[in-house]
């Protein structure tokens, strides 16, 4: 039957008598998460497993957000202020940028979310790199939208390629930096010139989940160009990776006070719950938290690497908190195997990447735990 076809010649249910789902939402792939601690220890018979799969901060929360949340536990029978504005005041001068133009989210997650609901129609399209965070398809595919896909070059955005897709029918264009699962970023001249190329009609959602963890010179400056009043760029971080508060949901939009105004129609009320704002409000003056995060990142990333080159294992240079490997087998194998072992990484088919798995940077104790289960799991996967 066609999609065209009049509403009252659809079936009113579904498969065992159940309401009939919208066809685009039938169509949809759930997004697929890490696995938990508790359902691998449970299902392989492992204790303590090492979870090396989410990009989670392997420090665990701020101290002082820590803090923050049993103080104001008592607090949490009532509802957090709606626009967080203590939380949005202290990002705004945190990172020089106004008040009005901050918008809060259950992660970033919500606030990609968000933009599809608010800029996308169903007969338009936006423009997403394979091999990019998959939220980005998954957001437009919910509100029905179209997607126009341009290959990764050499595993990063292909900037130039990106523009050459617009259309009169574009509305977004979302660019990861640096891009899950790849771990490569563009760099600030090809950002700028592309920035500058895009109608000012069609919205640029630039992800910077994991920009505390980048030490590049060339790293874009994306922040000085909202500053600057670009009425159609929207930069999102977060909350969940360096801070180590994943568990709380909590991440935040910076753009123009006017395209705020329009985030602010579509997300839902409350979406920044009470606990999450106080901690990440402590969290963002944790300078000592986010300095030994981002240091042990630096040295346990360096010592990854090395041993994936030392055992031969193809992998992609990373400025991340997490590399991806190709392992030359079927990923759900060697997840299996790993997972029997005690450790939980990630398959990344569903990015597009076949024989790939993504793993997180942990402390050097979980990083030599998951070498030594690599070197018995990755043989057995292969069939050798």
């Amino acid at each position: 039957m066609s999609p065209h076809d009049p509403a009252d010649k659809l079936p009113s249910t579904g498969p065992g008598g159940t309401p009939r789902v919208s066809p685009h939402i039938a169509a949809l792939a759930p997004y697929v998460p890490g696995r938990p601690e508790e359902e691998i220890a449970a299902k392989y018979g492992v204790k303590d497993p090492v979870k090396l799969a989410s990009n989670e901060n392997p420090l665990g929360p701020s101290p002082k957000a820590l803090q923050a949340i049993r103080a104001h536990l008592s607090r949490i029978h009532r509802y957090p202020v709606s626009d967080g504005c203590e939380l949005r005041k202290a990002i705004s001068e945190k990172l020089d940028v106004p008040m009005d133009g901050v918008v809060l989210g259950a992660g970033s997650s919500d606030l990609i979310e968000c933009s599809a609901i608010a800029f996308l129609d169903r007969d338009e399209n936006a423009v997403i790199s394979e091999g990019a965070f998959i939220m980005y398809k998954i957001s437009v595919q919910r509100v029905n939208g179209n997607i126009r896909w341009v290959p990764l070059k050499e595993r990063t955005h292909d900037l130039q390629a990106m523009a050459s897709a617009i259309n009169d029918k574009t509305k977004i264009v979302y660019i990861a930096n640096p891009n899950n699962p790849t771990g490569t970023y563009v760099p600030a001249g090809e950002m700028a010139a592309f920035l500058e190329s895009v109608p000012r009609g069609v919205l640029v959602v630039v992800d910077e989940a994991y920009r505390e963890y980048i030490d590049r010179p060339d790293f874009p400056d994306t922040l000085r160009t909202v500053r600057s009043g670009a009425p159609n760029l929207v930069v999102l971080r977060t909350f969940s990776k360096v801070h180590g508060l994943a568990g709380l949901r909590i991440g935040m939009g910076i753009m123009h006070p006017e395209l705020a105004r329009e985030f602010h129609r579509v997300r839902s009320p409350f979406n920044s719950s009470r606990i999450g704002q106080v901690a990440a409000l402590a969290a963002l003056d944790d300078r000592s938290h986010i300095r030994r995060s981002v240091a042990m990142n630096r040295r346990e990333k360096d010592f990854l690497e090395k041993a994936f080159a030392e055992r031969g294992i193809p992998f992609t240079p990373s400025v991340g908190n997490f590399v991806l490997l190709d392992v030359g087998c079927d990923p759900m194998k060697l997840f299996d195997r790993m997972c029997a072992r005690g450790v939980i990484i990630r398959p990344v088919a569903n990015y597009g990447f076949k024989e790939s798995i993504r793993i997180t940077v942990g402390t050097h104790d979980q990083n030599s735990r998951l070498l030594e289960a690599l070197d018995q799991a990755l043989p057995e996967a292969r069939g050798r």
